[in-house]
């Protein structure tokens, strides 16, 4: 489990840096800023409390994930998923979801109970505000022990 962890931080730590480096700037705007739309980019994403961006958000995920054991024929690995979580005005972890899908309901399951479990966070900004932004972490690998 310690190796899978290992995985995970090291994928993390080099693919979500370079997915928010090819994220589309958005055009700053003098209008005020809708509170209801949820963004995907903004000037300062969220992250924990203690800093690190969203690379902390992600390594704390990656601390936190425990995968139950189950039977399985030990060679199979679960790769390709996505999971989208939205991070409120208020620092909170809503509407988690699985977006691409390890078509293992365990798996699914321990991924979704992972993000729940993630502490309060410092909100996104846009132009200032404090606004609602849509997070996704990719998971390249799995290999249930």
């Amino acid at each position: 489990m310690a190796v899978l962890k290992q995985i995970l931080s090291l994928f993390f730590l080099l693919i979500v840096p370079s997915l928010a480096a090819c994220a589309q700037k958005l055009p700053v705007s003098k209008e005020a800023v809708d509170s209801t739309h949820v963004y995907t980019y903004v000037e300062k994403m969220p992250q924990l409390l203690g800093g690190g961006g969203v690379t902390g958000i992600v390594n704390e995920f990656s601390k936190r994930l425990q995968i139950p054991a189950f039977t399985d024929d030990g060679d199979t690995r679960y790769s390709g998923i996505h999971v989208t979580f939205v991070v409120g005005t208020d620092g909170q972890v809503r509407n988690a979801e699985i977006s691409k899908s390890s078509n293992n309901p365990i798996i699914d399951n321990a991924l979704l109970a992972t993000v729940r479990s993630l502490p309060r966070l410092s909100p996104g900004y846009h132009d200032g505000q404090a606004v609602p932004v849509r997070l996704t972490i990719p998971i390249s690998c799995i290999k249930p022990q």
